[in-house]
């Protein structure tokens, strides 16, 4: 049985002084308990042939936990200690607190972590979804009383879904759900909206040093806003088209045609409050400026110059069409899908009608999407060796940043 407890809640809500507040709050759910210690938790999940994970993500944070069949009410007895008799001991916090902060620390020399963490950083400035982007001195600022009042004001049963996956009817899920979680009181939730982030109308360049590197990991990304259900299928198809396999223009381009990168992919993400469009490659850095040129030709091509043959078209959506029953296949993408329809509204016919919301896409669409979002106008976050790349600079001008997102210089040609 796979149990997922969805709060809606994500990293957007922690405070503006405290990023990575909400990522701690979750991370410290199960680890301990007034009845069971640490050791007795992960004992017990192992005897239940299980495991256990929290995570928090931007618009929402999820509690997941895989038994085996025989053992859901053993499962839902131990999300009745977690969510009602938390421990918050202050040594389990500070373990936890070391456990993230030295993360980020194995983090801190990974270039594509970099290269994203900075585009957050520098595409969301300004608004909440930059939290996510949280740094190690963020996490320092972090008290237990922290921990403590977050999780009193959001983990609650009336900000929670419960998702069952398993051998087990939707009567026998709520029962066993409310037996195990009736005493779960509601409390007053404050509403919290905030405005949509404001897409990037000029192009930026960012720089992560990265000293000793050979190579440069290039993030491009920008906010893009799907005016119905069917610009998010346009978008993916769109996506696959662009850098969803090795078959796609990208990389094919960057990498089979001209050698300049290791890979090239891109990505649609959807959020609450808009969608995300990202590509990501890593290149050599003698061929940085070429490698962007190369990726703007490629946007250019399909947003712009002509829109999608239909042979293309067709084989992005038989790709996407093929690959949904076998992502389906995992527990942890299943329950993906269907937290995706509650946090962002889908409603069941999103994905039982997958197949023919996807054959439904033509060249209009795709191009039409494209035509309306400011792909051309990206931020561009690279990371990297400075020497090197400066080295290799021809027109360029890039901002050097360091780990928390600050401005330092600027490099240009001959620097």
């Amino acid at each position: 049985t796979h149990l997922d407890l969805i709060i809606m809640t994500g990293e957007t809500l922690s405070p503006d002084n405290l990023p990575g507040l909400a990522t701690m709050t979750t991370r410290m759910i199960g680890l301990e308990t007034r009845q069971l210690s640490s050791e007795k938790i992960k004992e017990t999940i192992e005897l239940l042939g299980g495991s256990f994970q929290a995570q928090t993500y931007l618009d929402y944070s999820s509690l997941t936990l895989e038994v085996l069949a025989d053992y859901t009410d053993k499962a839902l007895a131990l999300f009745q200690q977690f969510l009602l008799s938390p421990s918050f001991n202050l040594k389990v916090f500070d373990q936890l607190k070391r456990e993230i902060y030295y993360d980020l620390v194995r983090k801190s020399i990974n270039s594509e972590f970099l290269a994203k963490r900075l585009l957050f950083q520098l595409l969301f400035n300004n608004h909440p979804y930059r939290k996510i982007a949280f740094t190690r001195d963020d996490i320092r600022k972090i008290q237990l009383k922290d921990v403590k009042m977050f999780f009193d004001q959001y983990i609650l049963p009336n900000n929670s879904r419960i998702i069952f996956i398993g051998n087990l009817d939707l009567k026998t899920a709520a029962k066993k759900t409310s037996q195990a979680l009736f005493s779960w009181k509601k409390r007053p939730l404050a509403t919290t909206t905030f405005s949509p982030p404001l897409p990037a109308t000029k192009i930026k360049i960012g720089l992560i040093h990265l000293p000793q590197r050979k190579d440069v990991t290039i993030y491009l990304g920008n906010v893009v806003f799907p005016k119905s259900k069917k610009d998010n299928f346009a978008y993916s198809v769109l996506s696959h088209i662009l850098g969803g396999n090795t078959y796609s223009r990208l990389f094919l381009r960057l990498r089979e045609t001209k050698g300049y990168a290791y890979y090239a992919f891109s990505e649609f993400e959807l959020l609450k409050n808009c969608g995300l469009f990202t590509v990501r490659a890593r290149v050599r850095p003698e061929v940085l400026e070429e490698s962007l040129q190369e990726i703007f030709a490629v946007l250019r091509e399909i947003i712009i110059d002509q829109k999608v043959a239909n042979y293309e078209l067709e084989q992005a959506k038989s790709f996407l069409i093929g690959r949904m029953p076998v992502e389906l296949e995992s527990l942890n993408n299943l329950a993906f899908r269907l937290t995706s329809m509650s946090i962002y509204g889908y409603g069941n016919e999103y994905w039982q009608k997958y197949y023919a919301n996807i054959m439904e896409v033509t060249p209009d669409d795709v191009f039409q999407v494209g035509q309306n979002s400011a792909l051309l106008t990206p931020i561009i976050t690279l990371s990297g060796d400075k020497e090197i790349i400066s080295n290799h600079l021809k027109s360029l001008s890039i901002d050097l940043y360091d780990l928390n997102g600050q401005y330092l210089s600027t490099l240009k040609k001959g620097d």
